[in-house]
C-alpha cells in the first residue's frame, strides 16, 4: 500500500520505481528471513505473498475505477446543470 501511494505521488518515474523496489524487497527479504529463522512455513510465506499481490491489485483497481468515475461525471466549466 505504501509502495503504491508514494509511487502515485512521486515526482519521477525514477522514484516510482524506487518506491515499488524498496516495498518488494522488504516483503521478499521480510519472508525469506521467516523461512530462515523457522518461524513458519515456505507455503504460509507464498500464501501471503499472494493474498498481498490480490489485495494490492484489487485496491488499485478499485483506486483507479473511482477516480475514472469521478472525472466522468464532473461537469465541465460552462455549461448548464442538466434537467430532468
Amino acid at each position: 500500500m505504501l509502495a503504491w501511494l508514494g509511487s502515485e505521488r512521486a515526482a519521477t518515474w525514477g522514484r516510482a520505481v524506487a518506491w515499488w523496489t524498496a516495498a518488494v524487497l522488504w516483503g521478499g527479504l521480510t519472508g525469506v528471513a521467516v523461512v530462515y529463522l523457522g518461524a513458519g512455513w515456505a507455503t504460509d510465506v507464498l500464501g501471503g505473498w499472494l493474498l498481498g499481490g490480490l489485495s494490492a491489485v484489487i485496491v488499485s483497481t478499485l483506486g483507479r475505477t473511482r477516480s475514472r468515475l469521478r472525472v466522468q461525471a464532473s461537469p465541465t466549466p460552462g455549461t448548464p446543470p442538466a434537467s430532468s
